[in-house]
């Protein structure tokens, strides 16, 4: 028999009442998809107290979806119903609940919920952006049961293994939501494939190299805590945004050290934006103090970003990029990091 224990994903919806119509062929069309759908139309009864009923699925949600319309803004926290279930919700992290601000049509954007994951319904595939969100989270929610639901005898002789496989899950959600969030399809999987090359190369030993796997899945956790006009903005970033932008490694540290699995992972979230002359941050560190794992994939990042196209800049040729990576030796990069990466990576 499997042990394997699956759930519907639960989702709240949360909208204004003029948005009734619309919100419910959204939860016509999740409820079709498997999803277990909350709409206060199909739950809510005459009698019923509605304040404690809001919250209470709030609470049992694993997903908060904020649908917003031209109705939503106007209505605001105004209406008592939307006021119950979002305070409710922001009083739980991201990690307990997700919140999606699931836009109906183009409307303004409540500040509140800015740093949240967007999704533009309005947009052609905006129920399909919706979908992968909702997968996403699905797959953290399940490999989390799973796990909980194995025998304490099972949890005992296979502890280690479950943890990998229910952390994985994890991993593999958090890396998609990011790719998807950033607009970056497969810029992740060249970095980790990279940078192991160069760990080996290195004669960093076997054991360490998981560690390195996971901190360079995990590289831009960080950027979970940073709003997305900022995030993805095309142009130059202002002295507020800057400062905004490099706060994501302390995030990824917060997100990860109270993990014991993912601790040993946390070198290059933390670290790799430092630089070998001190110039870098979060923590200014110099030379031999910067994690040798944030120094190898510093070298790696900066090379896969400068020969890939970005909204602000065309992507430049092999020969600029190894240019720019010799010139930085001993400033930005660990010089013999560079002389193993350049033999790599030969013109």
């Amino acid at each position: 028999m499997s042990t394997t224990a699956k759930r519907p994903l639960k989702v709240f919806l949360c909208h204004a009442h003029a948005d009734r119509d619309a919100v419910h062929a959204l939860y016509a069309r999740l409820t079709k998809d498997g999803v277990d759908a909350w709409l206060d139309k199909e739950k809510l009864l005459p009698g019923q107290d509605w304040e404690l009923e809001i919250k209470k699925a709030v609470r049992e949600a694993d997903v908060v979806a904020v649908c917003l319309s031209k109705q939503f803004n106007q209505a605001g926290f105004r209406q008592k119903e939307v006021k119950w279930a979002l305070d409710t919700a922001m009083e739980k992290t991201e990690r307990e609940i997700f919140i999606i601000p699931a836009r109906l049509e183009e409307c303004e954007t409540l500040e509140s919920l800015r740093k949240w994951h967007w999704v533009d319904l309005f947009e052609d595939d905006g129920f399909e952006k919706l979908m992968l969100a909702l997968d996403i989270r699905a797959q953290t929610v399940n490999a989390s049961l799973n796990f909980e639901k194995k025998s304490a005898n099972e949890i005992v002789q296979n502890s280690n293994l479950q943890l990998a496989i229910a952390y994985d899950a994890t991993i593999q959600g958090w890396v998609q939501s990011l790719e998807w969030r950033e607009g970056k399809n497969g810029h992740t999987s060249r970095l980790v494939d990279l940078t192991l090359r160069l760990a080996r190369a290195m004669g960093v030993s076997e054991e360490k190299l998981e560690d390195i796997r996971i901190g360079a899945l995990l590289h831009d956790l960080g950027y979970m805590g940073i709003p997305e006009a900022i995030l993805n903005k095309p142009g130059v970033f202002n002295e507020d945004e800057w400062k905004i932008m490099r706060s994501h490694p302390q995030y990824a540290y917060d997100m990860l050290m109270p993990i014991t699995y993912l601790r040993a992972a946390v070198d290059i979230p933390y670290c790799h934006h430092e630089n070998w002359d001190g110039t870098g941050y979060p923590r200014g560190l110099k030379d031999v103090a910067i994690p040798v794992a944030a120094r190898i994939f510093s070298v790696v990042d900066v090379y896969d970003s400068l020969t890939n196209n970005k909204p602000y800049r065309k992507s430049w040729d092999e020969e600029k990029t190894v240019k720019y990576i010799q010139e930085q030796s001993g400033k930005k990069f660990d010089p013999d990091v560079v002389a193993a990466f350049l033999k790599l990576i030969p013109l």
